[in-house]
């Protein structure tokens, strides 16, 4: 929140030819930034990078261990890349964004002893929470308790900038 979507894409445009991406890490924190300002190409590009660490052992250093952090990364890509999920410590915000390329993917999370599930398409996100207190959600319209059995439809929409 405290720079705007042209400000992100300035410092991206600028930074992203000249990072040398030699870490494990850099693919997956690239795949998100990417994700959040728009640039679904270099996301999807990037996401798969950082999938690609160990499965074709592109640092050629899997023999010693599994870049278990890429891994998470790569998680992280999907939850605050791709579903643009923010937390303020008050609500979750979500600005989905699925690549195009994909039709659909579900994960999980817990939030202060509530369990979530979010399911994210072509045309948005659907947020249920399974169990727990109620999981208060920014739509785009102001923020909305949503009650355990309950579900809250997101629309795709602008990057969140």
């Amino acid at each position: 929140d405290q720079f705007t979507l042209e400000q992100k894409r300035r410092n991206y445009d600028y930074y992203d030819p000249i990072t040398t991406g030699d870490s494990s890490l850099s693919a997956c924190v690239q795949a998100v930034a990417a994700a959040q300002i728009g640039y679904e190409q270099h996301a999807v590009n990037y996401f798969r990078e950082a999938l690609f660490v160990d499965l074709a052992d592109t640092h050629g250093n899997t023999r010693d261990g599994v870049h278990i952090a890429s891994a998470g990364g790569m998680w992280g890509t999907i939850v605050f890349g791709f579903a643009g999920m923010y937390d303020n410590g008050v609500s979750l915000r979500f600005s989905p964004s699925l690549p195009s390329v994909w039709q659909g993917i579900t994960f999980r999370l817990q939030r202060h002893g509530s369990r979530i599930v979010v399911d994210l398409d072509a045309t948005g996100c659907t947020v249920t929470v399974l169990d727990g207190p109620p999981v208060p959600i920014d739509d785009g319209d102001g923020v909305v308790l949503v009650p355990a059995g309950a579900q809250r439809r997101i629309a795709r929409g602008e990057p969140i900038g």
